[in-house]
């Protein structure tokens, strides 16, 4: 049996499969992040042995941070700061006495996008939940190359609201789920008119940039607020079609893998 899991600063979300060439889980958990590491492990320790009695033979995470060269430590996870630093791999890997592969979250959701979008010879994939995090990917030789990137906290506005990550003025702080809540006190999808005309803004103009550097044929959305605001897609697309005159504008459309592509991602982490 294979266990994927899909690590992030509000939920955490175990799941197992036959296959890691699935899209299709058996049976999956949702764990609420604590942000506390030993409680976290625990948590994703026994959803794991109540998911199968059957031998684990591999783990995959996607976890919402970036990784060491080795990936097998946590450098900068701020969304989950509790666990910065600590040896995740090794300590499932010693429980579970099999191979344990971590990645960053939206650089693996990408990877398992790629198995889906098989029509476009490069895509930005734009995880747009609690946080922003993106990944742009490239048809070289027959696969995709795949580039990680930070791309919430490129700068939108200068000496703009306090970022989390240190910063001052990020996408992420205008448009992120977690920034949006605090701001407002509101969920994304709850928001009124002139409330989401300052978040298609800034994000327009974070996507023109990206677009104009990246040179993507298409942009793919996922995430909890991508998901739950499909029909702001559509405003963000128009505004960039007025802002952008270098470069075609990108088709724009939510994952296949829906409120899977996290993982799925993780679970691809696992193919040979």
């Amino acid at each position: 049996m294979f266990i994927a899991i899909d690590a992030g600063a509000t939920y955490i979300r175990v799941a197992n499969a036959s296959s890691p060439n699935s899209t299709e889980f058996t049976q999956r958990s949702i764990l609420s992040t604590k942000n506390n590491y030993e409680e976290d492990l625990t948590q994703i320790t026994d959803s794991i042995h109540s998911l199968t009695n059957e031998p684990v033979k591999k783990i995959g995470i996607a976890v919402a941070s970036v990784l060491n060269e080795e990936k097998n430590e946590l450098i900068f996870a701020n969304n989950i700061p509790a666990w910065t630093k600590k040896p995740l791999k090794q300590d499932l890997e010693n429980e579970f006495k099999t191979e344990v592969i971590i990645e960053n979250d939206v650089a693996a959701a990408t990877l398992g996008e790629s198995l889906v979008n098989t029509d476009s010879k490069s895509f930005l994939f734009i995880s747009w939940g609690s946080g922003i995090g993106g990944a742009f990917a490239k048809h070289v030789d027959n696969k995709y190359e795949i580039m990680s990137s930070e791309l919430g906290h490129q700068i939108v506005e200068i000496n703009g609201r306090e970022c989390s990550c240190g910063q001052n003025g990020c996408l992420e702080t205008y448009c992120g789920g977690a920034f949006i809540k605090k701001f407002s006190g509101k969920m994304a999808k709850d928001l009124d008119q002139e409330s989401w005309e300052e978040i298609e803004e800034k994000f327009s103009l974070g996507l023109t940039n990206l677009i104009a550097i990246l040179l993507p044929e298409k942009i793919t959305f996922a995430g909890g607020v991508a998901l739950d605001n499909e029909n702001r897609l559509e405003e963000i697309r128009k505004k960039i079609s007025k802002t952008l005159k270098v470069y075609p504008l990108p088709e724009i459309e939510i994952s296949k893998n829906r409120e899977n592509f996290g993982l799925v991602g993780a679970l691809s982490l696992l193919r040979d």
